[in-house]
């Protein structure tokens, strides 16, 4: 699917979050489509998009507003679960529940990379 985004420029508030997740150890990488940001973890090797919009764009519950040239890309958020930040704080928060996740799985022997054979 091509998502076509309106009005891709970056939000304000992009830099301070992307520098954040880097001084966290994260790599940021900016995609716009289907989100804003790939973030990919070396020492985990993992990913996680990210959407960053500006305060001003997002319900108090933390959604982005509703914007019908954008219907695609909602879709795209809601369907992955992909994040939606508007600070630095939101941003580490999110990536580290996705190492909580990782971490968690792995000691459940059920990491993704895993190739488990039968006997």
């Amino acid at each position: 699917m091509s998502i076509h985004r309106h009005a891709a420029k970056a939000d304000a508030n992009q830099p301070e979050i992307i520098q954040a997740i880097e001084r966290a150890g994260w790599e940021a990488h900016i995609t716009r489509r289907p989100c804003d940001l790939f973030c990919w973890h070396p020492r985990y090797d993992i990913w996680l998009p990210i959407e960053v919009k500006d305060p001003s764009k997002v319900t108090k519950a933390g959604k982005p507003i509703h914007d019908e040239r954008m219907a695609e890309q909602h879709e795209f958020l809601e369907r992955t679960g992909t994040p939606v930040v508007t600070t630095p704080q939101e941003a580490l928060l999110a990536l580290a529940r996705r190492i909580d996740r990782h971490l968690g799985l792995v000691a459940n022997g059920l990491e993704t990379n895993e190739v488990h054979t039968s006997a």
